[in-house]
């Protein structure tokens, strides 16, 4: 017995046809279906009934509508429901057909529906009715996120292995007095790209194994001048689109290799090694800069390394929603963007927002992700610099012509001091 069942079989029972006595027998459902239904969902079909009880609609034939019938069918997969049952009125649209069968809109979208009908005659009354069997057949929608299969894969990664720190790690004398930012940015996790048609491949498994190779890079070229800290920023398009659909956030279609869940499982385990390796080094500070591509799910997935971290004195994140974040390391102050929304105002715009922090450092920069290419400008003692990428063209960008650019990473060395004191190219041949 479904609600609606329950409610005609009330009416039935009691002649009560009043919407607020109807309403008031909420809880007397709970008990009968032994849980809680939606309440809301209940005084629907309350409003569904009475609507249609009226002085040109019979009450007992309304009651009856749906007509018991050993031809009733009802599968439900993980991706589909097919149904089929009788009733005594033709539905008219697709809404009617989903409000009829009693299947969640929210969840569920109708394919394909088909009616036939047949009339009978009743020898006793001498009156003749029409039948109607509709069949319908319902898909699981795909345009909406399911939040509870992201929630149960974090459930489970956690139970599979919790993070212990229990022999903080000791790290050499930090006299060098310098920082070390590691840029990786732009670098489209599950974007595709294939040699035939833009020149050279490009895919998720490509990505995995540049992003550590480019990390022990960077380890490798600045330990001999020495780091005592590590700045790493996540976002600036980590990941290549930002809903179900494999769309940006803005919903341009992208060339991709993954499905959303696989893209968010496997960046997040890669983000994941990451840190625990730069970790080994020395303390890590993480910002995140959200970009135009992954806005949301590269926020998803700061929240994770934060759970992951939150034990690990080591590590730092900054879990700031801004757009445009400040880093002050004694005299060097440096902001980061992804650079797609600001474009020349950005000239103008540390020294509003970190206006105190200007006054107190001398070397300033700009660090400034999208573009893929490096340029950089100064501009008032301020310099702006367009971060480069290890990102390989797709077929979109090799048809516009944006091609060509040196896909490298760079590593920024940073002197309390002195300002910025050597920069290193991790380049992809």
């Amino acid at each position: 017995m479904n609600i609606l069942e329950w409610i005609k079989n009330k009416v039935k029972e009691t002649g009560i046809i009043d919407r607020e006595r109807l309403n008031a027998m909420y809880p007397e459902i709970c008990l009968d279906f032994g849980y809680t239904i939606n309440q809301a969902s209940y005084r629907r079909q309350v409003l569904n009934v009475l609507s249609r009880i009226d002085e040109k609609t019979s009450t007992n034939s309304f009651l009856n509508e749906v007509i018991p019938n050993n031809n009733e069918t009802y599968e439900e997969t993980a991706t589909s429901i097919k149904a089929q049952r009788i009733f005594t009125r033709k539905p008219q649209t697709l809404e009617e057909v989903m409000e009829m069968f009693e299947v969640d809109g929210k969840i569920w979208e109708c394919s394909k529906w088909t009616c036939s009908n047949w009339d009978v005659t009743s020898t006793k009354a001498g009156k003749t009715a029409t039948n109607y069997s509709v069949k319908a057949e319902f898909k699981r929608r795909t345009d909406i996120i399911n939040y509870q299969e992201l929630k149960e894969k974090f459930i489970k990664d956690v139970e599979e292995y919790i993070p212990t720190y229990t022999t903080p790690i000791k790290y050499k004398d930090n006299v060098s007095g310098n920082l070390l930012e590691i840029a990786v940015y732009d670098l489209h996790l599950a974007k595709l790209g294939w040699k035939p048609e833009v020149g050279e491949n490009y895919d998720h498994k490509i990505v995995c194994d540049l992003f550590m190779q480019v990390l022990k890079d960077h380890i490798e070229n600045n330990l001999l001048k020495g780091f005592d800290r590590i700045l790493f920023v996540v976002g600036n398009d980590f990941f290549n689109f930002d809903t179900i659909t494999g769309t940006t956030t803005a919903g341009t279609s992208q060339n991709n290799d993954l499905r959303w869940q696989k893209m968010y499982n496997i960046g997040v385990n890669l983000l994941v090694d990451g840190i625990t390796y730069l970790s080994k080094y020395a303390p890590v500070d993480i910002i995140y800069v959200p970009g135009n591509h992954d806005q949301m799910t590269s926020y998803y997935a700061i929240m994770y390394l934060y759970a992951w971290f939150n034990k690990n004195d080591n590590v730092n994140i900054d879990l700031s929603p801004k757009t445009r974040k400040y880093y002050v390391w004694n005299q060097c102050l440096i902001g980061f963007t992804h650079g797609d929304k600001e474009k020349k105002r950005l000239e103008g715009l540390m020294q509003i927002e970190a206006k105190e922090e200007w006054g107190k450092t001398k070397y300033k920069e700009f660090h400034v992700g999208h573009f893929h290419s490096e340029l950089s400008k100064e501009v008032n003692g301020l310099i702006i610099r367009n971060i480069s990428s290890i990102t390989a063209p797709d077929a979109w960008h090799f048809e516009q012509g944006y091609i060509g650019a040196t896909r490298k990473s760079p590593s920024y060395l940073w002197n309390k001091d002195n300002g910025l004191i050597n920069i290193y190219n991790a380049v992809v041949n």
